[in-house]
């Protein structure tokens, strides 16, 4: 937290890649504040540098939002103001998947042997 300062104003940018898909929003909109994450977290276990932790999702960022889900090939790139960008890429499953309790969207049917 000492590299970027107050964590709770900055710029979130997500892009998908195989669409012209971007969502832009701030880390303050995210319920519970780095900060108090961070202290939680150290109680109990060292962070070293480099550790990755997801926070949860910010409102408006998600695929749920706009009925836009990702696939198998699919990529994705999420850039923090002052902290860099993460780059994602959805392999291909290598083996069927197990059933959900949610409908089999068509993109994904291959995938349950249906």
């Amino acid at each position: 937290m000492q590299e970027i300062g107050k964590g709770d104003r900055l710029t979130l940018d997500t892009t998908q890649l195989m669409e012209p898909i971007e969502v832009m929003a701030l880390t303050s909109e995210i319920s519970h504040q780095a900060e108090a994450a961070f202290a939680w977290l150290e109680s109990s276990c060292p962070l070293k540098p480099g550790t990755v932790i997801g926070l949860g999702t910010i409102p408006g960022c998600t695929g749920l939002d706009f009925d836009d889900f990702l696939d198998p090939g699919d990529g994705i790139e999420i850039s923090f103001e002052r902290l860099g960008t993460l780059h994602c890429q959805f392999a291909e499953p290598q083996a069927k998947l197990a059933p959900s309790r949610w409908p089999v969207r068509p993109e994904l049917k291959k995938y349950f042997g249906l």
